[in-house]
This record gives structure tokens, C-alpha cells and sequence, in this order.
């Protein structure tokens, strides 16, 4: 219920973001890090995974500035990082080609854990 607390400790991300409006994250005892999960989950880097019908056509997306993240040539495939902000270059881009399909990859807890941590190591 909301204007409740409840302390929980969990290692397994998926039950905290399932459980949890917010969550705070510990390093040696101490907080790193407070957020709202709907902030977590509403990240301004989106990633999106596109599935090409035509060879061709993934091969000439590949040659775009977008941020690849991952390829997967056999299947067509692409999956790149963009700022909410240039995602009409990216509808720009895919706009004459043949599109098996697009996905997107929502921001986890446990992304958002391992950036967070990351930049700790600094």
C-alpha cells in the first residue's frame, strides 16, 4: 500500500522491480544511489532491436552513426542504444526498408545496478 515502508534486501532484480516503487542501492554499507522505479524504467536510452527482411538493406543500416551495441549477421539482426531525443533519425532511417521487426529492450534494475556501479569504480 502507498505511505507504507518496507526494508527488503535481494540480490534478485527482477523481485525488487516487481515488488518495489523504490529502491535504494548499498556499496560497503553505505548508499550509493535512490530512485523511483518508474524513473529507473523510464531511462532516456532506449534499445531497440531490428530484424531486417533484406541483406541489403541491414547491411546499409550498419553504416549509419547509431550506437551498435550488437549484430547478428545470419539473422538480419541489429540491436543499438539512442537518446529519445534522435529517435526520428532513426525512424528516418528504417523508413524504406523492409523491416521484419523492431523491439524494445526495456531499461532493467539491473542495468541501471551495473551503471551505477560502474560509475562508483571512478
Amino acid at each position: 500500500k502507498e505511505g507504507r515502508t518496507i526494508f527488503m534486501s535481494s540480490h534478485v532484480f527482477e523481485e525488487m522491480e516487481d515488488t518495489c516503487d523504490r529502491v535504494a542501492l548499498l556499496k560497503n554499507g553505505r548508499i550509493v544511489s535512490v530512485a523511483k522505479m518508474k524513473d529507473i524504467h523510464h531511462h532516456n536510452i532506449k534499445t531497440y532491436k531490428i530484424e531486417f527482411n533484406v541483406k541489403e538493406e541491414y547491411s546499409l543500416f550498419l553504416q549509419n552513426s547509431f550506437n551498435i551495441i550488437e549484430t547478428k549477421g545470419q539473422y538480419n539482426q541489429v540491436t543499438i542504444d539512442i537518446d529519445d531525443k534522435d529517435i526520428d533519425l532513426l525512424l528516418e532511417a528504417l523508413k524504406q526498408s523492409n523491416i521484419k521487426f523492431i523491439s524494445e529492450k526495456k531499461y532493467t534494475l539491473e542495468q541501471y545496478f551495473n551503471n551505477i556501479y560502474k560509475k562508483e569504480l571512478v
